[in-house]
């Protein structure tokens, strides 16, 4: 039996040291490879052909949807004007579909009878789905099983009924869908008042009081910006085109901004979703109705001030979610804001009847009635105006008064009043502009931000995590941007915004349109333009680009070097960084260079217990491990791991890392069940610590899998290299090459488990990944191609895999030293391959030309030095060379018995093939 050595398995764990280096392991295993998952392709859905820029669509269905009268016609038309998202089917089905689809949006259905009849039992518990008008001429008929739905606001004959109707739902919806933020008492307290307390704010309240001040304080052209929001919603929504571009233009100053924010028009709606979606563009498009809506505010409070002498209450009646209820009650004793525009009344009966009525349509959500004490004496009206808006209003609501955006409330008490828990009145009193805690929260949150006007809006999202929203508004200030300094900030910016996302390939873009920028117009600026060297290079590191990421690295060291003493300690971690990708780029004297010089200025600089210290000695560890110097490596990455110990929490990620690579290390020392106890430490940190959309807890899950791997306990090993994957397919782009690692190992463990075909397909998509985005020539690629052919191999497709063997040796024996074991490995598994198709004279020469490599670079006792005697001596006795096949057998017996970590079950096989070929020549001399 011909004995076949290691394939390699790669080295997950990521930080300033991940390198890719192919190792050999001591027992042989099966190959590796990998495929993407499929996933069945959805059926097609009826989608929107615009983008919603409401929080509701308007559904219609109906059998004959050419065959409507002139009047439905005409209200269609109206419909249209106004609700800028109506979408149309005439199938049951389809229809039932796409408002299954629907997640953000409430849903106004106006079907026929017949077709409702069959559809409502269906749809009618959907959490999207608001109200049900029933259009038909058969009203008696319907009417009957109509009154079983709660949904269902009635059979109507007429449109006029339903026009009638639909804007008070409509509006009902919007004012369901308002911003709201929690501040619970705990924060509110003395001690939580401190600035780096204050991540424990929701973000929507942090952004709500920046925009309200940023508002305030903005003054521009309101023609302009009311034509930018006109063309804006024609952009997003063809169907509006006609009514924005012709009416609201030319209609806009004729209405107050109270009528418009009230009349059955896109302007409240939009609004609504512009701020629950914290959609920045579209705050950005309406920021003139705003100010507008806002000034009229104060302007009404002044005429009506006479009226809001003393304190009084308003009510308001609110859905909630289960969920949203749960934070609202964890505010209580603390604040809430109203983050848009508020409108209440001072009817009571009518808030709590609407409160009770909607219980019935949705037997999930909460029902509060907030009772709301106003004194007019404890804010400011320029702050917070609010008013009377009866004479104003499109809508006509008696007593009703709208508050301006971010009003804030303390929430003072929650009481259950009926309903089974699912009907609660919540008293609230307004917040006194002169609060002491409100205003220290409110200024620190200010203070904290730089920039000015939107750049700090902006920069406010990107500390929150709105990426996407940061992105968005960046890009409109990128529009109106006067300047190259201006622009290069932007793009800085948004590259910032694209790492964070994990969009490595379009932050490196950004970055660079910076630095063509800053070279221009900031020459001068070293330490702007080191730092951007920096982003670019990391970047370029995310991408897997390592010789791009170098390349910026060093022009960021030659910068440094210039500026800085030559003990500085940002040298220090830019020369840890240089070692880290030196490392996987296989410049192993250049790594361990590096981080000998980092190592050296934190050693002067006398930080002894600085985690930073900790990375020169981490780094030179990996540079150790990368030459196969395991017991220097274990040293340093000991005396890494003893310096993060004393200076950083127990359960502190950057220790898992160290735990990763010891365990990496023992893996290559072959002492599999201490590299499982050091990979389980490390997964332990990370599990707890880190998010479970965390790429390093997917290299973490990696590691941990080829612990597993190591130990031969493969549904362990694969329950964890699929956890990785599916962490890995949500965060990094599909093409990443810790993906294409993944797929690696699941086709290992697949091949093992002797399910040959998906071995197949994962190392083709693993290959496919590398031939992408890998040079050519890259030795990555060549262990793809290793790996593919070892799928092949398995599937006995003996030629096929020959051909990509001999792609893999081709790179390696260009890219690599003539002595590294990872060509032996590919001579040796060729060998393989050529024996299987009989070709036993290729066999031995590929053979022979592994075993010359291995007493090159191999110590006496290595494992897979005995494993290449024993297959050599195989080989010629194969050929029937018995004198030779003896040679080489005693060889592969004494090798075995000094190989460690010592294998009994090869020495058994070696020596049973050295008695059986001296027998075997001995009855041939007889």
């Amino acid at each position: 039996m011909y004995q076949r050595e290691s394939a390699e398995a790669s080295d997950d764990s990521q930080d300033e040291c991940k390198p890719t280096r192919i190792s050999p392991v001591c027992e042989p295993i099966s190959p590796l490879m990998c495929i993407a998952p499929t996933t069945s392709s959805q059926s097609e859905l009826h989608s929107p052909s615009t983008r919603v820029m409401q929080n509701f669509i308007i559904v219609r269905l109906d059998a004959n949807t050419n065959e409507n009268s002139k009047s439905f016609q005409k209200f269609l038309a109206q419909l249209r004007k106004s609700y800028t998202t109506l979408e149309e089917f005439n199938n049951v089905d389809k229809c039932i579909e796409y408002i299954k689809s629907v997640n953000d949006e409430k849903i106004f259905l106006i079907t026929s009878g017949s077709l409702g009849e069959k559809m409502v039992p269906i749809i009618h518990d959907l959490a999207q789905l608001h109200s049900i008008f029933i259009y038909c001429q058969n009203t008696a008929h319907h009417k009957g099983w109509a009154k079983q739905w709660p949904k269902i606001t009635g059979v109507h004959s007429a449109t006029d009924s339903i026009s009638k109707r639909l804007p008070k739902f409509i509006r009902e919806s919007d004012q369901d869908t308002i911003s709201m933020s929690f501040i619970p008492k705990s924060i509110m307290s003395e001690a939580s008042l401190k600035q780096q307390n204050l991540i424990k704010l929701e973000p929507t309240y942090q952004c709500s009081v920046l925009f309200k001040q940023i508002i305030l304080e903005t003054d521009d052209d309101d023609t302009k910006c009311m034509e930018d929001f006109v063309a804006y919603c024609c952009q997003c929504q063809e169907s509006a085109s006609k009514f924005t571009t012709e009416e609201f233009k030319h209609q806009y100053k004729e209405k107050s901004p109270v009528w418009w924010y009230t009349s059955a028009t896109f302007i409240c709606s939009i609004l609504n979703r512009a701020q629950q979606m914290s959609d920045m563009k579209a705050m950005l498009k309406m920021t003139f109705f705003i100010q507008d809506l806002h000034h009229q505010l104060k302007l009404l409070h002044e005429q009506q001030s006479s009226d809001f002498s003393q304190q009084f209450t308003v009510y308001r009646s609110q859905r909630f979610s289960q969920e949203d209820f749960q934070h609202l009650s964890n505010a209580n004793g603390g604040l809430m804001s109203f983050n848009n525009f508020l409108s209440t009344t001072k009817e009571k009966p009518v808030v709590k009847e609407f409160a009770k009525r909607v219980l019935h349509t949705n037997n999930k959500i909460v029902s509060v009635i907030f009772k709301m004490t106003i004194d007019p004496n404890k804010i400011s009206p320029s702050k917070t105006p609010f008013a009377r808006i009866d004479n104003d209003s499109a809508f006509r609501q008696e007593n009703e008064i709208l508050f301006t955006i971010h009003t804030v409330f303390h929430v003072n008490k929650i009481k259950e009043i009926g309903h089974q828990n699912r009907l609660h009145e919540v008293y609230l009193t307004i917040a006194d502009d002169n609060d002491p805690q409100l205003a220290a929260i409110n200024s620190h949150l200010i203070e904290k931000i730089d920039g000015n006007g939107w750049h700090r809006m902006s920069e406010l999202m990107l500390q929150v995590g709105f990426f996407r929203q940061a992105e968005e508004l960046y890009n409109e200030l990128l529009k109106n941007a006067s300047n190259d300094k201006e622009r290069a900030v932007i793009y800085k910016t948004l590259g910032k915004a694209k790492l964070e996302q994990q969009e490595y390939q379009q932050a490196a873009s950004l970055f660079e349109d910076a630095l063509k920028f800053d070279i221009k117009v900031l020459p001068q600026d070293l330490p702007g333009l080191a730092a951007l060297h920096h982003d670019i290079g990391q970047a370029y590191n995310k991408l897997g680009d390592n010789v791009k990421a170098l390349e910026y690295y060093n022009n960021e060291i030659k910068i440094k070097e210039e500026a800085l003493s030559p003990n500085h300690p940002d040298l220090a971690l830019v020369y840890s960084n240089t070692s880290f990708l030196y490392s996987k780029t296989r410049e192993y004297s250049k790594a361990l260079d590096y981080a000998e010089k980092a190592y050296q200025i934190n050693e002067e600089a006398h930080l002894k217990h600085d985690p930073d210290l900790a990375t020169p000695y981490f780094n030179i560890g990996i540079a150790h491990d990368s030459i196969n110097e395991y017991e220097k490596a274990l040293e340093f990455y000991t005396r890494a791991l003893k310096i993060r110990k004393i200076a950083l929490p127990p359960n502190h990620p950057d220790l898992a890392l160290v735990y990763s690579k010891i365990s990496v290390v023992y893996k290559n020392m072959c002492d599999h069940s201490k590299a499982l106890d050091y990979a389980e430490r490390a997964h332990k940190i990370n599990e707890k610590e880190l998010s479970q959309r965390d790429p390093n807890l997917a290299n973490s899950c990696s590691n941990l899998g080829l612990a597993y791997d190591n130990m031969n306990k493969y549904p362990k090993a694969l329950e964890f290299y699929e956890k990785a994957l599916k962490i890995r397919q949500m965060t990094l782009p599909s093409n990443h090459p810790d993906v294409a690692n993944s797929y690696s190992h699941i086709s290992r463990v697949h091949s093992i488990m002797s399910n040959y075909e998906a071995a197949l397909a994962y190392a083709e998509k693993a290959c496919k990944i590398k031939e992408k985005i890998l040079s050519s020539n890259h030795p990555d690629l060549a262990t793809a191609y290793y790996n593919t052919g070892l799928a092949y191999d398995n599937m006995k497709q003996y030629q096929k895999a020959l051909e990509f063997y001999k792609k893999a040796l081709k790179i390696r024996e260009t890219a690599l030293s003539s002595n590294l074991p990872e060509l032996a490995l590919v001579y040796s598994i060729m060998s393989f391959a050529c024996i299987k198709m009989h070709q036993e004279e290729k066999a031995l020469r590929y053979a022979k030309d592994a075993h010359k490599i291995r007493e090159k670079s191999l110590p006496l006792n290595h494992t897979d030095l005995a494993n290449s005697y024993y297959n050599i001596g195989y080989l010629h006795e194969k050929m029937k060379k018995y004198s030779k096949a003896l040679e080489f057998y005693e060889q592969a017996a004494t090798a075995a018995e000094r190989s460690q970590p010592f294998n009994p079950a090869h020495v058994k096989l070696y020596q049973e093939h050295y008695q059986n070929m001296r027998k075997k020549i001995k009855s041939h001399s007889d």
